[in-house]
């Protein structure tokens, strides 16, 4: 697919899921998306709503879009405070203090920043360990920021799914070491997320969740594979498969037309595993709420 019909078909997308999903008066702010693109992606082209509505949630609003979903932002850059990333958020949580959930994507671009300038697939294991110390660092600055802001909210960490280098080279122009192979590049990713995912479990209230392999399920890799016919990913808690999918394997143009960007229904997979292995539990609170406040409500008015 050629760049003018991605932006056509992604703008036809989030003008349906603009029209078609709605949210009713009586709803809460609960849950605030913070990162990058793809966290940008998954407010921009209203996943969390999609998801919702495919499960018949009501009563959940989500915040993020346009705030603190920032396409290309960095880790380094959230924990910086770069152009006030963490005095907006702090903004976004004061005027929604029924934000009790962050879902959070971020480290993709450190870790893309670090392949380009590091060649961290040439590296050895204790020197890319020094690297991944680097970026988890400053994710970790960003979770505690979160945090004292908010004392008791719950966290997700969201890591990424198979990138490939050469599609980002044609589209972006982004210069990757000379003989780096789309296989050592995913596998020094799932090297970094296996090592964020250890340190979040010492974080009390802060989860891990990785989607290596989700797209690949449900978009297939023709003629290599078709859908459905590979690994999904593991649920918690174990997560295994870490990875799932085939890790030779980037995703498909069809998933990924650029190679680090899914597709607008590629978000609500994302989200819609999320869903399942985190937020459906952590909502059931919500939906017993919102059946209260829907008898409070004042009736619509009819014309």
């Amino acid at each position: 697919m050629n760049q003018r019909r991605l932006v056509f078909f992604s703008l036809i997308v989030l003008a349906v899921a603009l029209t078609t999903v709605v949210t009713p008066a009586w709803a809460d702010v609960r849950i605030l998306v913070v990162g990058d693109s793809w966290a940008q992606g998954i407010c921009g082209f209203k996943a969390f709503e999609t998801v919702f509505q495919n499960h018949g949630v009501e009563g959940i609003e989500v915040a993020g879009d346009g705030t603190t979903a920032i396409g290309g932002s960095r880790a380094d850059q959230w924990a910086s405070n770069h152009k006030d990333k963490l005095t907006i958020l702090d903004q976004a949580l004061a005027e929604n203090p029924s934000i009790d959930i962050a879902h959070i994507s971020i480290g993709g671009n450190d870790f893309l920043s670090a392949s380009m300038k590091e060649n961290v697939c040439a590296l050895s294991k204790s020197e890319r360990k020094a690297v991944w110390e680097r970026v988890w660092n400053d994710i970790e600055t960003l979770i505690n920021h979160i945090k004292e802001q908010r004392p008791g909210i719950k966290i997700l960490l969201n890591s990424y799914d198979y990138l490939d280098h050469t599609l980002m080279t044609a589209r972006y122009g982004m210069v990757f070491p000379e003989g780096a192979t789309n296989q050592q590049m995913n596998d020094a990713l799932v090297e970094l997320a296996k090592f964020e995912m250890k340190k979040v479990k010492k974080l009390d209230n802060v989860y891990f969740i990785h989607h290596f392999g989700l797209l690949q399920y449900h978009y297939g890799f023709p003629p290599h594979f078709e859908k459905e016919t590979v690994p999904l990913p593991g649920d918690p808690p174990s997560l295994e498969p870490f990875p799932g999918g085939k890790p030779a394997y980037t995703n498909s143009p069809e998933a990924m037309p650029d190679g680090v960007h899914p597709m607008p229904e590629g978000y609500v997979y994302i989200v819609d595993r999320c869903y399942n292995a985190y937020y459906k539990e952590w909502l059931k609170e919500t939906a017993e709420k919102a059946d209260e406040k829907k008898e409070k409500a004042p009736a619509c008015c009819p014309f």
